[in-house]
Formats: C-alpha cells, structure tokens, sequence
C-alpha cells in the first residue's frame, strides 16, 4: 500500500535471484544532524529481469544504486550478489553514470578495452573483442576517435559498450540519459532494450521519467520521499518490443497515471478541455503542431496546480511562437509532452 515499506521478497518470480537488498538503511551525518536517505529497503532482483527505479528528488535511488555497485556502504542491513556480500565495487557488476565517465586521454576504442583487460584479456584479442562492442552500438567508425570528439549520446554509447565489455551480471545506470535532448533519448532508449533482449543482463535502472520507465521496464519500483523507502511496486505488462507509438496506448496511459500519481501525489490534473482546430485557426498551424504546441503551453499554465483556461493557454501559446516559431516538432517539446497526455475518451488533459 502506498506510503508503507515494502517487502518485495515474494514477487511471484520465478526467476533465480540474482541482487538481493536486505533492510538497507543509509543514514548520513550532517552538520544539522542526522539525515536519513533510506529507511529499510528490501528489494530481490531477479536474473535478466529490467528494473526502473522512480521517486522525488532526494528520496535516495542513486544512493541504493551506489551501494548496490560497492560506492558505498549501508548503514545497516546488506547487499548481497549472486549470494555473496556486496563489500566493494566488483567485475559482477558494472555503473553506467549520467554523467560521461570516460577516460579523455584514451580513444573511444581504448576507453572499452580498457574494461577487456579488467578481465585479462589484452593485446590484439582486446581490440577485437572491443570492436564488436563498438558494433553493438553502432560506433565501430569512430573508434580511434577521442571522447571530445564525440556528442552527448556518442559518448554515453561507448560507456555502454565499455559497461558490456566487462561482462558483468548486474547493469546499474544511473540515470544515463538525463542530460541528452529527447530524440537522442528515445534512440538510445530502444538500442538499450535491444541490447539488453539479445545480451541477457540484469538491468536496476534509475530515471526521473515515468514515460522512460514504463516504456523499458518489466517492473517499476516507486519510492517515497526522503526517508527512502519502496512506496510501491507495478508490474509493466506491456509486450516487447516496444516503440514509441507504444505511449500512445491505453495501457501506457492508464500505467503512466498510476505511477504519476504516486512520484507526483500534489500534482492536480489539468481538466480543460483543448479545442485545437481553434487554436490551428487562431496561428495557422497544423493541426499536428499546435496540438504539440499547445500541450507544452497547457502545462506551463498549470504548473501553480490550477484548471487551464484557454486564455491561459493562448498566452502561453504566443510566448512559444515568439521563441521557436511556426514549425515546431513534438520532440521539441518533449519535456512538456512527457508530462501531459490527451485522454481522447474525456476530450481533457491530463498530466
């Protein structure tokens, strides 16, 4: 039930354990006291399943990601993988950061064999086996090039490949495609799912979009607010492969509401109906773009939490067109659209 811990050891699984999480506590020591990021985390891990974790800001998903890797330690309770105590970072599992972890003075082919010879394997043995990742992700052309040479979603790529290249049983990302712009994102979201379907990882996934992790994930882990605790759990059954057009389905809807409502409880619902014909009339658009246009206005106006208004909506229609102009794309508001759906049943919008 929300807002009570929960034991999510029995999950009907049938799958071997692979990460167990036993009554994690992290309590951190502050010059205003102590500051409790997780409050007794219980949590099994199944083999080859994919896990996204969300919640608020500070409710301490990177934190049990970090203890998880061996980043850190609880401050009571344990980790255990594959049956043995997590007591420090280890080959069985490997860290995907938002932020680009690469080696700057080493190629884009030399950062990924790099995790080879963690493993033993070097020479001309490694530069193959480091070829073949660098396939994987579609980067074998720019193998001797340098990080700095690379874009955002370029180099967040080759620390997947080098994250595979160490052969771990246990993926943790953290947030690794926070700061890339929407269309990199939903590429990189679907080379993730493909690779993850034909390599067989087990996947604990940390993001602060819902939408991201309902269209990855086999279950969806919510987590309460600071003190972190597991506020609930939803099973995505929602079939593989899944595309973008998969968002505009009932079922992700009804999921994304559900978890929505949990991440997000004092968010109100936006209950005005959008008449787009007229606001297509109103600046000559497509009815295809002012529809994007107007999604992104219509969460803008209803940040303070208040029904939206067409006037509202219009003002802040005329902003957009003021800094973007007339030809504007769904993914150029991405952010905005993330949040706010169509419900074609009620003719409303709903966040």
């Amino acid at each position: 039930m929300a807002g009570e811990e929960r034991d999510l050891t029995n999950r009907d699984d049938s799958r071997p354990v692979r990460v167990k999480v036993d009554n994690v506590k992290k309590i951190y020591n502050t010059r205003n006291g102590e500051m409790v990021a997780l409050n007794g985390v219980t949590l099994d891990i199944h083999d080859n399943e994919f896990i996204c974790v969300v919640g608020p800001s500070g409710c301490g998903k990177s934190t049990l990601l970090n203890i998880i890797a061996g980043l850190l330690e609880p401050t009571s309770g344990a980790v255990y993988c594959n049956g043995k105590e997590v007591k420090g970072t280890g080959t069985d599992r490997g860290v995907v950061f938002q932020q680009y972890a690469l080696f700057p003075w080493l190629t884009v082919k030399k950062n990924v064999m790099f995790a080879l010879e963690m493993r033993g394997i070097k020479g001309k043995q490694a530069e193959e086996e480091a070829m073949k990742y660098l396939e994987m992700v579609q980067l074998e052309k720019f193998a001797e090039h340098y990080p700095k040479e690379l874009s955002g979603g370029m180099k967040q790529r080759v620390a997947i490949a080098r994250a595979y290249a160490a052969e771990p049983e246990v993926l943790l990302m953290d947030e690794p495609f926070g700061a890339l712009d929407a269309q990199t994102r939903t590429q990189l979201q679907t080379e993730l799912l493909e690779t993850w379907q034909r390599e067989k990882k087990t996947c604990f996934f940390i993001t602060h979009d819902v939408e991201e992790a309902i269209i990855l994930a086999q279950t969806v882990i919510i987590m309460s607010a600071r003190p972190g605790r597991i506020r609930d759990i939803v099973k995505i059954d929602i079939p593989y492969p899944r595309t973008q057009e998969t968002k505009m389905t009932k079922e992700f809807m009804e999921l994304k509401n559900e978890i929505w409502s949990q991440v997000y409880p004092r968010q109100t619902p936006v209950s005005e109906d959008v008449d787009f014909e007229f606001l297509a009339g109103q600046f000559e658009l497509s009815g295809s773009s002012i529809k994007n246009i107007a999604v992104s206005a219509a969460f803008r106006a209803a940040a303070a939490g208040t029904e939206v208004e067409m006037e509202q909506i219009l003002n802040c229609l005329k902003e957009e067109m003021k800094k973007s102009g007339k030809n504007l794309q769904r993914e150029d508001f991405g952010p905005y659209y993330s949040l706010m759906n169509r419900k074609e049943d009620t003719g409303h919008a709903i966040i």
